[in-house]
């Protein structure tokens, strides 16, 4: 896909950014030997701040960040920065705040009942655990 940018009254063609990455990425590897691929191992990854701006925005990436399921890199609030924010809001409350707040809203036996039905299933899920480790 090819970016139209207007200059000085023309029209100068600009070519996608990622097509230009996946055509040096292809010719690198006409060039080398065909060998087989281990899977990447677990790394991170620090980039600078504003980085999604300069994503490309075509209808052709687009689609690429579709295929690939990775829409999210668009988001401007899908960033850390964004998350650390909204807890520091207060707004939102934790699950623990939440579940106390619909328990004191139960009659006490209601309350008793979930309490119980909550330490059951608590006690299953420990066994399960212990029994997987066992067998392993």
């Amino acid at each position: 896909m090819v970016q139209v940018e207007k200059t000085e009254g023309e029209n100068q063609k600009k070519p996608c950014p990622l097509e230009v990455l996946e055509r040096k990425d292809s010719e690198k590897q006409q060039g080398e030997e065909k060998t087989a691929k281990a899977s990447p191992s677990p790394s991170s990854l620090f980039l600078v701040s504003g980085w999604r701006e300069h994503l490309c925005r075509c209808a052709a990436c687009a689609a690429r960040y579709a295929e690939r399921r990775l829409e999210f890199l668009l988001d401007p609030e899908d960033t850390v920065h964004h998350y650390e924010e909204k807890s520091k809001d207060g707004s939102e409350k934790s699950q623990y705040e939440e579940g106390m707040k619909a328990l004191s809203e139960m009659e006490r036996t209601q309350q008793v009942e979930a309490i119980q039905s909550y330490n059951q299933m608590k006690g299953d899920v420990l066994l399960q655990q212990t029994n997987f480790l066992c067998v392993s």
